[in-house]
């Protein structure tokens, strides 16, 4: 039996060789969106948890090092008041801006496509103001697809861009991110 098609499940298809696949007339059929929710929610359990620094304050706890919250070293941030911005602002990223809308954040969209809209953001951007909007945003949340134009997205010049202290999330792809920007 010929092989005739592939049920991708998940939402990113960069993995597959789209080239192969067409040239031997197989069909890809992914689940775009369905793990929209969840990813969305763990994007703000993330989101959270860096704000609060649960990571730290847990690893304090269990070494038995009490630390004064109350210090500007120790203290964690709030979500209300903060602006996100929302790198690519399709079905999770539009996800993720409803639940940021909830904790009282002002959301910062970047699409391919500005025109269409995106509910839920307060203002929408195209590429080409993605370090305007860095600048801006006290928290960042990847959520973009991995192509050719988001491929090392977040190079040492964005990261640059980006306000001191401010939070990255990434729930898109990693190589979205160079690697060596970050040391």
């Amino acid at each position: 039996a010929k092989f005739k098609a592939l049920a991708w499940l998940h939402a990113g298809c960069d993995e597959l060789d789209f080239a192969m696949l067409k040239l031997r007339g197989v069909k890809v059929a992914n689940i775009r969106g369905g793990n929209g929710i969840a990813v969305a929610e763990h994007a703000m359990a993330l989101l959270l948890g860096a704000a609060k620094r649960l990571v730290e304050r847990h690893r304090w706890a269990q070494e038995a090092q009490w630390q004064p919250i109350w210090h500007p070293d120790f203290r964690g941030a709030l979500l209300e008041g903060k602006t996100l911005a929302v790198i690519g602002l399709g079905q999770i990223g539009t996800a993720v801006a409803r639940r940021a809308t909830a904790f009282d954040m002002k959301v910062l969209g970047i699409r391919r496509h500005p025109k269409r809209g995106g509910e839920w953001a307060d203002e929408i951007h195209g590429p080409d103001k993605l370090h305007a909007v860095l600048k801006r945003a006290d928290f960042v949340v990847l959520a973009a697809p991995l192509t050719s134009e988001t491929l090392g997205l977040i190079d040492a010049k964005a990261l640059k861009a980006m306000k001191p202290g401010a939070y990255l999330v990434n729930i898109a792809r990693g190589n979205m991110i160079e690697e060596a920007a970050l040391d």
